[in-house]
Parts: C-alpha cells; structure tokens; sequence
C-alpha cells in the first residue's frame, strides 16, 4: 500500500495527530453543552437562541453565558451559598477560556518545525508548534504540549456538565419558590346585594299560593 504524504505527517507523530482528534471531538461536546446551557438559562425558545447565537465563537458565547447565568445565582439563598457559586461559576468560565485558547492553537494552529534552518533539513516528527493565526502574540503550543491541552478540555467538559446540572436544579427550586409566592386563586365572594336576592327569590319560592 502507498504511504500517503501529507504536511501533518512530517510535522507530528500519529499519536500527536490522535491527540489533537480527541481535542477536536472533545472541544465539540463543550460547544454543544454551552449551547444548551444558553438555552435553559434565557429561557428563550429554541429558534430565538439560534438567531441571536449564529455566527458566534465560543468565546463570545461563554460570555454570553456569564451574563446569564451569574444574576440567577445572585438570586440565591442564603447569601453565602450565592456569593460561593458566583465565584465558582467565574472560576469555571475563566478556566473554559484558557483550556479554549489551546484548543485553537491545537486545531487551527499554523504547525511548523521547532528548530531553525528546517527549510535545509527538515527535522523528524514531534518536535513542532502551533501558531495561533489570530492571537500571533501568544505563546506557540509545542507538539509535547498537546496531550496536557486534552485533558485540559477533557476536565472543561466535566465541570461545564457539573455546572450544568447544579444551575438547572437551582432554577427548577427559585422557579418553583416564586410560584408558592403568587396570590391563589380565590373564590368569587357574592356581593350583599345579590346573596338578598338569592334570600327574596328563596322566599317567593316557598310562599304558599293564595286561595281561589
């Protein structure tokens, strides 16, 4: 069988190459879960979110998410409780940002020899970085970086779903805390006129009928 020659082969070795698959894969399942936390913490039909989230990096969507979810938690009872998961839930985002920042220099890095002078020798598989095209200015990824990267998102994916499942349950008890709270229904109180008309028709009814 012919060997298939491609730029990824010269740069990385199967197993970095395997590494940056389940960076990819895993990456995906974040983005779908933040799509879905989204959604459950506007409370907006699905086809609204859609609108207004097209087009949108994950970046932009985690800050988005931030917003939503941090006034809930202020709501949160007793205040100790409520301080300790809006710190938390910080703590979350940041590190989903930062496992994020090595997810695109992972995936849609510029990969590239190590050494210098590889354009004269090109150097074995392994030892290459990645470049992130939009941020130049951060620090390249080394191929020996990238299984720390996976298990990075990896752990991003677990404490999004932990997060997840904590916020849907404290939205299901404020919701159910503010329907206890609304007025109920009370029954309709006949006015005094109308329970003497209800007595004056009783009345009538048992009035014997005048003799012929």
């Amino acid at each position: 069988m012919k060997k298939h020659f491609d730029t990824a082969s010269l740069l990385l070795t199967p197993e970095q190459l395997q590494t940056i698959g389940r960076i990819a894969v895993e990456s995906a399942h974040i983005e779908a879960m933040v799509d879905r936390f989204i959604l459950v913490a506007s409370e907006l039909e699905e086809h609204k979110i859609r609108i207004f989230m097209a087009g949108k990096m994950i970046d932009a969507k985690l800050e988005i998410l931030k917003e939503l979810v941090l006034p809930t938690l202020k709501e949160l009872v007793p205040p100790k409780r409520s301080e300790a998961r809006q710190e938390g839930f910080s703590k979350v985002i940041g590190f989903l940002r930062h496992a994020n920042a090595g997810r695109v220099s992972a995936i849609h890095g510029v990969w590239s020899p190590m050494s210098e002078g590889w354009e004269k020798a090109f150097p074995p598989p392994g030892n290459a970085k990645g470049v992130n095209r939009s941020k130049p200015h951060l620090t390249p990824l080394k191929a020996s970086e990238l299984e720390r990267v996976a298990k990075e998102i990896s752990h991003a994916h677990l404490i999004l779903l932990f997060q997840f499942t904590m916020f849907s349950q404290e939205q299901k008890e404020r919701q159910a805390a503010s329907a206890a709270t609304l007025p109920s229904a009370e029954p309709a109180v006949q006015s005094p006129t109308n329970m003497r008309n209800v007595r004056n028709i009783s009345t009538a009814k048992r009035k014997p009928k005048p003799a012929a």
